[in-house]
């Protein structure tokens, strides 16, 4: 399932306060700081870009559920991962004051809490390439292409080396 379907379906469990399909359609997402959204598709033309509803996590992974969510600006690229940006207040909410929750289940406690801030995050796979045979794919590549696969999700890409 691409990136863009499991945005949707995961939009529309937060909107209708669905906690089992929430967690069913939880995506991988990762707060990224500036030198890592760098190393991201976020330069380029995404191939999708739509408003959705992301639920907020507790420490433990599980969403909080209720209205715990974030309405993020989601850019869908084709290598099934989308950046979200959010604006939020340079601390993490504490829902009740009990429960710390944040996007990426990591909240932050920071003392001034009269200041927001853009955050960017990672939704999907953080890839990791690895270049490898064309025959790993059973692709006939030229003698100047070169395959990368990620060696999480399988992802792959082709790189023509010549000039």
């Amino acid at each position: 399932m691409n990136i863009v379907n499991q945005l949707e379906q995961l939009n529309r469990a937060c909107s209708f306060n669905e906690p089992e399909e929430v967690e069913k359609h939880l995506v991988p997402i990762q707060r990224l700081s500036n030198e890592e959204l760098a190393d991201t598709k976020f330069h380029e033309i995404p191939s999708h870009e739509e408003y959705y509803y992301l639920p907020y996590l507790k420490p433990d992974g599980k969403p909080v559920g209720g209205f715990g969510k974030a309405l993020c600006r989601c850019l869908c690229y084709n290598d099934d991962t989308a950046i979200a940006v959010g604006r939020f207040w340079n601390y993490d909410y504490s829902y009740d004051h009990e429960i710390k929750m944040s996007l990426d289940a990591k909240p932050i406690k920071k003392d001034n809490r009269a200041e927001m801030e853009v955050r960017f995050y990672l939704l999907g796979c953080k890839h990791e390439y690895e270049e490898k045979p064309g025959s790993t794919k059973n692709l006939n590549l030229f003698r100047t292409e070169h395959l990368h696969v990620c060696s999480k999700c399988d992802h792959f890409y082709v790189v023509d080396s010549s000039d």
